[in-house]
């Protein structure tokens, strides 16, 4: 968990995929970031796929896409595995497990700060969709 404290208070940017040139990132530009620095995966950055956070529809595909060609979906998880939410009914919010013993994850929200939640919390399990492995971390 000590190597993810680098990651907590990130400012929330819409389609940031970089910190530095970016100033933020939003929830996939932070798992994106997580997952090249600390498990060497690199992770398309789909933020060209999409205008704003408005269009739900096409981030969903995004991550459905994604899912569907390089992830696993696994019953346990363990750190590094991303954790898909949905909201209004599609895919549309992801994280990275960084505690599976304890259901933290770390994640970042729009009007928000990167931050670590339980996934078992009542906020987050209502909505919890699956966990997922990428094929090279299996």
């Amino acid at each position: 968990m000590k190597k993810f404290k680098k990651y907590i208070g990130i400012d929330f940017v819409e389609k940031g995929r970089n910190i530095e040139k970016d100033g933020g990132l939003d929830c996939w530009g932070l798992c994106k970031i997580v997952w090249q620095n600390e498990f060497d995966l690199y992770v398309p950055s789909y933020s060209e796929e999409y205008n704003d956070l408005s269009e739900k529809d096409k981030i969903s595909s995004c991550i459905d896409y994604s899912i569907d060609k390089e992830w696993v979906e696994v019953d346990n998880p363990q750190i590094g595995d991303g954790v898909v939410f949905e909201i209004c009914n599609v895919k549309f919010h992801i994280g990275v497990i960084i505690d599976a013993r304890y259901d933290r994850f770390l994640h970042i929200v729009r009007n928000g700060n990167s931050c670590v939640e339980k996934y078992t919390s009542p906020m987050w399990n209502k909505r919890l969709e699956g966990f997922y492995r990428h094929g090279e971390m299996i």
